[in-house]
């Protein structure tokens, strides 16, 4: 499996890869749930599943938005902007 987390605004982040499995029961999938529970205040009965991932490779992320030598402020900024519409429009909506 891969796995993509990306920062919506800098447009940069990593890429991981490994061996995944899905958890539905189990001491491993209860102990990540009481993690859940503990770090975040999550309710356990949300939780249906989890995906344990063993990482075998992990590389840096960094958008072609940067090819041209554009700025990570400028980008940054772009993006904020390209958010900020869509949050504003989804205001106006409700």
């Amino acid at each position: 499996m891969e796995v993509n987390v990306v920062d919506p605004f800098f447009r940069k982040g990593y890429r991981f890869a490994g061996r995944a499995e899905v958890l539905t029961e189990g001491p491993v999938f209860e102990a990540i749930c009481a993690r859940f529970a503990a770090e975040r205040g999550t309710d356990r009965r949300r939780i249906n599943g989890a995906v344990l991932v063993d990482v075998t490779a992990a590389e840096a992320l960094v958008s072609p938005a940067y090819d041209d030598g554009t700025t990570e402020t400028v980008i940054a900024k772009r993006w904020a902007e390209h958010h900020s519409g869509h949050y504003d429009a989804w205001l106006a909506g409700r």
